[in-house]
């Protein structure tokens, strides 16, 4: 592999990365203040409304989270009374997560904070579409289970 050099932060893909993560969350924040949550408990909630009876253990590794760094997120959810935990009718080991009325309709309120963040991007749908793409497979590069960091020799 040739290593490629792209000299001064400004040039940095990793940084550019890093920026636009933060101006979306920046976006997101005041939206999700109104509803009363933040942008991971939103994560969590959208991840639930998705897989309904997912357990803290799948949800980490759909989120890349660890368990103890989402069990904060998750009892602080629960506290606002927007998810709840049952035990596994089938397996009583199994503790789930579900959504309440109250987190279906906070979810509703938010339907429109995704295009609101979109808008500001300034690209067109086509354009998100590929963009996302592209994001996507760098994710199951650098994310897979299997994957081992090979670091290039400097020669």
């Amino acid at each position: 592999m040739k290593n490629i050099q792209i000299p001064g932060l400004a040039n940095s893909f990793f940084f550019t990365l890093d920026s636009v993560s933060l101006s979306l969350s920046k976006i997101h924040k005041p939206l999700l203040e109104e509803l009363g949550i933040t942008y991971a408990q939103y994560l969590i909630m959208l991840l639930v409304q998705e897989k309904d009876g997912i357990t803290a253990t799948e949800m980490s590794l759909h989120l890349g989270q660890s368990r103890p760094a989402l069990s904060p997120m998750i009892k602080k959810l629960e506290s606002q009374n927007l998810i709840c935990r049952y035990r596994d009718p089938q397996d009583k080991r199994r503790v789930c997560i579900k959504l309440t009325d109250r987190s279906n309709s906070v979810l509703r309120e938010a339907e429109l904070i995704p295009g609101e963040a979109l808008r500001a991007c300034g690209l067109d749908s086509q354009a998100v579409y590929e963009l996302k793409s592209q994001i996507d497979a760098i994710c199951q590069s650098l994310c897979s289970p299997r994957k081992t960091c090979i670091i290039p020799s400097r020669e």
